[in-house]
């Protein structure tokens, strides 16, 4: 989805290369692990940041994620000219978007990459009962047994299960996609989308737009 602010520089179409880019010299991408990149490449910082929640490290950030792709894209020329903020955060809220990244990119932005919105639809959760199944138990008594004996290496390996409610990891694929849908069509999700795409909006120069990802 383009989000454009209005105006651009290439009113005359005539005029506009697609095929040079070097216009662009401000460039910054905000959202959560789909733009933040997790697995692609190397992993950017180093353990040292791990004490900074948005440091590099902390956030999951790589070196092939998408949005330091683009930047490195001939295209739209030597990208030692361009500016690239790279705020991404693997595990972002859309209010997470809002108080700790928007704010740290600057005014003036030609091209915004944003991906919002998957985790306050639960997508971590779709992933673990329609596809993964790494935690994804049934009701039963049984299961449950199973669930407390196989919760300390579930923590070794994904530390991050530790964040789930024992009634979150009882859930059918099915009940979840549901859960997710309703989530996504709230009154609540479409405010904060709005909220966030508004803000980002704000900090675009007059020719600047907002590629958004989902």
């Amino acid at each position: 989805m383009l989000v454009p602010r209005g105006g651009n520089q290439f009113d005359d179409i005539d005029s506009w290369d697609a095929s040079d880019l070097s216009y662009i010299t401000k460039l910054a991408a905000i959202g959560d692990s789909y733009s933040a990149g997790i697995g692609a490449g190397n992993r950017l910082g180093d353990a040292s940041q791990a004490t900074d929640s948005q440091s590099d490290w902390s956030c999951g950030r790589h070196d092939n994620a998408y949005p330091s792709l683009v930047n490195q894209d001939g295209r739209l020329g030597d990208k030692s000219k361009r500016r690239f903020q790279f705020q991404s955060c693997s595990g972002a809220t859309l209010e997470d978007v809002m108080k700790r990244q928007l704010p740290h990119i600057d005014k003036g932005q030609q091209v915004i990459l944003v991906s919002a919105g998957a985790n306050d639809a639960e997508f971590v959760n779709i992933l673990n009962h329609c596809i993964y199944q790494w935690a994804s138990f049934d009701s039963s008594e049984k299961a449950f047994d199973k669930l407390g004996n196989a919760i300390p290496g579930l923590l070794k390996d994904y530390p991050h299960l530790a964040e789930f409610q024992i009634e979150e990891l009882t859930r059918s694929c099915d009940e979840q996609l549901e859960i997710s849908r309703e989530l996504v069509e709230s009154d609540d999700f479409g405010h904060n989308l709005d909220k966030v795409l508004t803000e980002a909006k704000r900090k675009l120069a007059r020719d600047g737009t907002i590629y958004y990802t989902g």
